[in-house]
Parts: structure tokens; sequence; C-alpha cells
């Protein structure tokens, strides 16, 4: 009985603790994400001032 106690506590704790990895690779997700965001719109932002400079000085349009 207590060799199999022990053994349900053990898997109970690395269960617990995977969880707890889980939980901390969700917030680095959440953080990359929105890294990705930031990063998608400030290239957004520089491509259309690219694109915008060249109209404005060929006289596009």
């Amino acid at each position: 009985m207590g060799f199999e106690a022990s053994l349900w506590t053990e898997r109970i704790l690395h269960v617990r603790s995977d969880c707890e990895k889980y939980r901390n690779l969700d917030n680095i997700f959440l953080i990359l994400k929105t890294q990705k965001l930031k990063v998608a719109n400030f290239m957004i932002a520089t491509l259309g001032m690219k694109t915008k400079a060249p109209d404005s000085s060929y006289g596009y349009g």
C-alpha cells in the first residue's frame, strides 16, 4: 500500500510540474504572439511608408 501510494503521489507531482511547465509555455507563447503582432504592425507601417514614398516622388498618384 505504501509503495503504491508513493508511486501515485510521484505521478501526481510529475503531472503538476508538467502543468506548471505548460502554463509557463502558454505565457511565453502569448508574449511571442503580442511581439509578433507588434513587429507585423511595424513592418506594415514601414512598408506602407516605403510604398507611398515613390508614388509621391514619381507623381503616380
